[in-house]
Parts: C-alpha cells; structure tokens; sequence
C-alpha cells in the first residue's frame, strides 16, 4: 500500500488492508498474539485490577493528590 493512500484511511481501514495481505497461518498467529493480552494469569496483576475498578467505584475510600512530590512521599514511606 502507498503511503499517500495511508493518508486518507482511517486506522481500522489501514489494519484491514494490513490484515487482508496476510496468510492464513500468520492470521492465526496474530489471533494468538491478540489474544495473549487479554489473559491474566499474575495473581498480582489480578488483585491490581480490582483494586483500581474498587477505586472507580469508590473514589472516596481512596487519597487522592494533587502534588506529585506528596505522593512520592507516600510511595517511599
């Protein structure tokens, strides 16, 4: 694809060509590869999650900053 006609396509237009240029197998492999990003498997990562969609849901249980070198402070401690 031409540069130039990249210019006037929107970037779902642009992966669709990109996709449409593809082999099967490497198709499956980018499936794959998407899919990879949607699997947590880190108990961390897991308990990070809903501790943020908790703070979403309740703002008020959690401290809020305005300056970054108080949240700094609060990190280090």
């Amino acid at each position: 694809m031409k540069k130039q006609e990249e210019i006037f396509m929107s970037t779902k237009e642009m992966l669709y060509s990109e996709i449409n240029n593809l082999t099967e197998d490497q198709m499956k492999g980018l499936l794959l590869f998407i899919r990879g990003f949607y699997k947590i498997e880190n108990n961390e990562t897991l308990s990070a999650i809903k501790e943020v969609e908790d703070m979403k849901k309740n703002p008020d249980k959690y401290k809020g900053y305005t300056d970054v070198d108080e949240m700094m402070r609060d990190l280090l401690q």
